[in-house]
């Protein structure tokens, strides 16, 4: 006769598993209308759901959240198969891999802070490689790197104490089955402060470095999947229209600044990007494989990225 227990407990996981993917999503939508100072700057809230699921459930059902999550939220909005999704899940994987990785090996070492900053340093990562090898094959694009890691500082920082926050408000049994047990959380552990330390030692030099390179710009490259295709100056305003993978793609030159005026691409994050100016700034249109690129005597700093 079989355990009507052991039945429960599976049709709770079911249910507290489908319960987070939605979570996932439905922070994912909020997200959206947040307005920020960059359009590739997010928090990734819908990360909450993926620690909760880690450690309410279990690395198998945190897995399947990711999943579920990410799939459903791309239908969603249209994009099931685009180069967001392939960004999006990409990264998720990745994530949750570290962060399981994390949990298992190194016990008590980190809390719940640290492995989101762990979890949320991996996916900006994994995003910055996937776009490189698969979209825009320019090492320009590397030099993102201090945005990004005070994108995923930040954005660590924030989803890590809002998922403290709710385990903290959950029993140990959430749901009178039983679950991988919740533990009680510190706010920060001694590993947490040590990666955050060394996070923000990493940003403040990355930063420093990049500025070392600065420099006015004098002429830009445009590039479609990988070639150059125009060249033109900053000194001389005008239009050009580029034929990318999608779609056209307009870039206009002005007082000696350029921007990706028009794109055919879904978001149109490119475009919110605005205007850059310095040696080095790239504005990258990922669905077309599009690169504009300002070049002068230093021309290492990179300030914008999209998808």
């Amino acid at each position: 006769m079989p355990d009507p227990t052991q039945d429960f407990s599976s049709t709770r996981r079911i249910t507290t598993v489908a319960l987070l993917a939605a979570v996932g999503i439905s922070l994912f939508v909020i997200e959206s209308f947040i307005p920020m100072p960059f359009p590739f700057l997010k928090i990734g809230l819908a990360n909450v759901s993926t620690l909760l699921g880690l450690f309410i459930l279990g690395y198998r059902e945190m897995f399947i959240v990711v999943i579920v999550r990410v799939v459903a939220g791309s239908i969603l909005v249209g994009s099931l198969f685009s180069p967001g999704f392939i960004l999006a899940i990409s990264a998720g994987m990745s994530s949750a891999v570290i962060m399981a990785l994390a949990k298992k090996t190194t016990g008590n070492v980190f809390g719940v802070i640290g492995i989101s900053l762990l979890g949320s340093f991996a996916h900006v990562l994994t995003q910055l490689g996937v776009v490189f090898f698969l979209y825009v094959q320019n090492q320009t694009i590397f030099l993102l790197l201090p945005v990004l890691i005070f994108s995923s500082l930040g954005g660590g920082l924030v989803v890590g104490w809002i998922a403290l926050r709710l385990l903290g408000s959950l029993p140990i049994q959430p749901f009178s089955v039983p679950l991988a047990p919740v533990q009680k959380q510190r706010i920060v552990s001694v590993g947490d402060a040590i990666l955050i330390a060394v996070l923000g030692g990493v940003l403040i030099g990355s930063f420093f470095f990049v500025r070392a390179f600065a420099a006015e710009g004098h002429d830009v490259l445009i590039f479609v999947d990988g070639k150059v295709v125009h060249k033109a100056s900053l000194l001389e305003s005008g239009t050009t229209v580029v034929k990318g993978v999608r779609g056209d793609v307009m870039i206009e030159i002005r007082d000696g600044k350029v921007a990706i005026t028009h794109a055919d691409c879904p978001n149109h994050i490119c475009v919110r990007t605005g205007w850059r100016s310095t040696a080095g700034d790239v504005i990258i249109c990922v669905p077309n494989k599009t690169l504009v690129r300002i070049t002068g005597e230093k021309s290492e700093n990179v300030k914008a990225i999209t998808g």
